[in-house]
């Protein structure tokens, strides 16, 4: 006989996955790569192109068409790292992970709203935290890659399908669809800004924490309202195809920062258009966070027949009062007897504290609401400090990688 399925429900473990898994896939991933390279180098030294094995790995490593074939094959062992998982968990991953729902229009439209507007209004904010990085001793050119990015139509190809069309799959997965989900019963707030710091951390890049981590609100407080994963996607997409659209711009046209100063300053216009847009996309952000912050608490009317309207949940029986709340006689066979299974051969056990209910629940003077509640506040308690200890690996990965930008 078949079993029916147990639904899915995740947990703390999860997002301390989404954060390790992801981490723990980059830093195989890239070992292996290593392995790879320096073997390439030595047979390319031997076949006399190169005359050390230094030189032939940094014209490895700056071969744009090895990165970006080593871009796509992360986020493809991301996305199937986190698939293999789920299937593991035996979860339903187009209902439970959001992909079989769709928005409205009017959620829609908020969405595109919200991500042009926090789009504006990290142009000027990163600018000034990148700043700091730099104040602080950080060496951003050593990051930066010495060969061009977008230097061919297949260059500018491939970065859009990269770095703005695989990762709303494989993060979106990871971070919305697990560490948000996995977290949930610590309130929206609490889920949305530990899944955006995980997602920050992910990247394991101190120039993208910042842009991660409020990306990652947007992409949360979107996937928390809709409940489909393909808000947060399109939201990721579209962030992602700005950035190296603008990537493109700068590069093909060979933009400084002495010639955008130069513009502003023959084009004052510009300057004052550009301070509005900002204007009006911090507007925007305040507005449709209140629309995707909020949380709607229906109120329970109760009609005067005590019946309780069409589309309203009734409430929840108490012991000594009626179904509706109203005081109610309390009868002698519904009054919990305080002997574990009522041997004495008394009056019968309460409906409301049954005779294969834990001792403990006798002993404390609990009913089964209560006692239930108390295990389920033990098991997340739990499940929460397991899920620190499953993230603590990728944390450590991830503030080892953020020291080494400083040194």
């Amino acid at each position: 006989m078949k079993k029916n399925r147990q639904p899915f429900q995740p947990n703390p473990i999860d997002a301390g996955f989404a954060l390790s898994g992801t981490v723990l896939i980059n830093v195989i991933l890239s070992l292996g790569v290593t392995l790879v390279l320096a073997f390439m180098a030595v047979f390319m030294v031997q076949g006399g192109q190169y005359g050390s094995v230094n030189e032939a790995v940094a014209a490895l490593e700056n071969d744009m068409g090895i990165q970006w074939f080593l871009q796509i094959l992360l986020h493809f062992c991301i996305l199937a790292g986190g698939l293999i998982y789920l299937v593991i968990r035996r979860a339903d991953i187009g209902k439970e992970m959001g992909y079989k729902r769709f928005m409205s229009w009017k959620d829609l439209l908020m969405t595109l709203a919200y991500t042009f507007s926090y789009i504006l209004i990290m142009l000027p904010v990163n600018a000034v935290y990148i700043a700091l990085l730099e104040a602080m001793g950080m060496d951003l050119s050593s990051s930066a890659s010495s060969s061009p990015m977008f230097d061919s139509v297949a260059g500018i190809i491939l970065g859009y399908f990269a770095i703005a069309c695989i990762p709303p799959f494989s993060e979106e997965l990871m971070f919305r669809g697990l560490a948000v989900n996995g977290l949930k019963k610590l309130g929206k707030w609490p889920a949305v800004l530990l899944s955006a710091l995980c997602f920050a951390f992910m990247h394991m890049n101190p120039v993208q924490y910042l842009n991660a981590f409020c990306g990652g609100i947007v992409m949360g407080l979107v996937y928390w309202k809709t409940k489909s994963i393909w808000s947060s996607a399109i939201v990721h997409f579209i962030n992602n195809a700005v950035s190296v659209t603008e990537s493109v711009l700068i590069e093909v046209n060979q933009v400084t920062d002495q010639m955008l100063n130069s513009f502003l300053e023959q084009h004052a216009w510009v300057a004052v258009v550009f301070l509005l847009l900002i204007l009006s996309a911090l507007a925007g952000i305040v507005l449709c966070t209140l629309y995707f912050g909020r949380e709607r608490r229906p109120i329970l009317r109760i009609r005067a027949e005590g019946q309780v309207q069409p589309g309203q949940a009734p409430p929840l029986p108490m012991n000594g009062m009626s179904e509706f709340g109203t005081a109610a006689p309390v009868r002698p066979e519904t009054v919990a007897q305080p002997v574990y299974g009522n041997p004495t051969g008394g009056a019968p056990c309460s409906p409301v504290m049954p005779p294969y209910a834990p001792y403990g629940m006798y002993a404390w003077g609990l009913s089964p609401a209560q006692w239930a509640a108390q295990q389920e506040r033990a098991r997340n308690k739990r499940d929460l400090l397991i899920g620190f200890a499953v993230a603590a690996p990728g944390i450590v990965v991830c503030l080892l990688m953020t020291l080494g930008s400083f040194l």
